[in-house]
């Protein structure tokens, strides 16, 4: 991922809420993160219901759940600055 990717992702809260709602955006359980993150920030939701075989809901994926993960990749720097969890 890059930086381009990643700003992607950034939405002002006030964007976000004068966005229209769009129920359910969907994604698979093969789909790639890169996917799934591209389909979050072109679609402007916070959360991919993942669909299995059946069409039926399997789990959901969360902006929240991908920018825990990119944490682990992230340098302990940035981390320092901009903790994800207020302390």
């Amino acid at each position: 991922m890059n930086l381009r990717d990643f700003n992607c992702l950034h939405n002002s809260l006030k964007q976000h809420l004068q966005l229209p709602c769009v129920w359910p955006v969907t994604a698979e359980p093969t789909d790639s993160l890169l996917t799934c993150m591209h389909r979050l920030a072109s679609e402007r939701v916070h959360q991919l219901w993942i669909i299995g075989d059946d069409s039926k809901p399997v789990g959901i994926v969360t902006l929240t759940d991908i920018m825990i993960q990119l944490r682990h990749y992230i340098p302990e720097y940035l981390i320092e600055d901009f903790p994800l969890v207020p302390t």
